[in-house]
């Protein structure tokens, strides 16, 4: 009777757990990536977007790589926008609206009109011979710390001279499109462990 009984129970989990797996598997199939509003799963809108973007201090860049800046599981930064996984080139966000003065103001920087400043306390303004300026996508923008950055862009903050400008553009990175898979020729993306984990949790509202 009591073996009768054991062998009832591991059919009834195998059972279940074929279910459960059923479901997922299945819903993960159906997941596909939507431009700006980000991965379609579970019936929900998971809003994941990504940037390109690079930072310039008198013709040095700012290494966003370094381990204060990235966030982890165990240490999230700002949980609607960040860097992960040691990479310094690509912004993830994972909420609506979020500012470039959020996001950096995360790192303890600052972006405004006319100044930009540093972790390290050091504050870079207008002086008539340097200047902030911000492009997106090739272009001057002036929303500077008001901007809330679309799904691909490719944004430059650097002070200095304006003819350095062109030259950084160039070297701004292009691989947001691979996290948002929107250049699937490219490979697949990475494993983003910091957004998979439990410390980064996802905005499921839908608008």
């Amino acid at each position: 009777m009591a073996k009768h009984r054991s062998i009832v129970i591991i059919v009834a989990i195998a059972v279940v757990a074929l279910a459960l797996f059923a479901i997922v598997f299945n819903d993960t199939a159906r997941r596909v990536y939507e431009p700006v509003l980000g991965w379609v799963g579970f019936g929900h809108k998971e809003f994941h977007i990504h940037a390109d973007f690079k930072v310039f201090i008198n013709e040095k860049p700012v290494d966003f790589t370094a381990p204060q800046y990235q966030s982890t599981k165990d240490a999230v930064l700002d949980r609607g926008v960040h860097l992960h996984d040691q990479d310094g080139a690509v912004l993830h966000m994972h909420e609506r609206g979020v500012t470039l003065s959020r996001t950096f103001s995360s790192l303890g920087m600052s972006l405004a009109n006319e100044c930009f400043g540093l972790d390290t306390g050091e504050t870079f303004c207008n002086d008539g011979e340097k200047t902030l300026r911000m492009y997106v996508n090739g272009k001057l923008n002036k929303k500077f710390g008001e901007y809330v950055f679309k799904d691909l862009d490719k944004i430059l903050i650097t002070y200095g001279a304006e003819e350095e400008a062109k030259m950084q553009l160039e070297t701004i990175t292009d691989i947001a499109c691979i996290f948002s898979v929107q250049c699937p020729e490219r490979g697949e993306p990475p494993e983003e462990g910091c957004v998979t984990g439990a410390g980064c949790p996802i905005d499921y509202t839908i608008e």
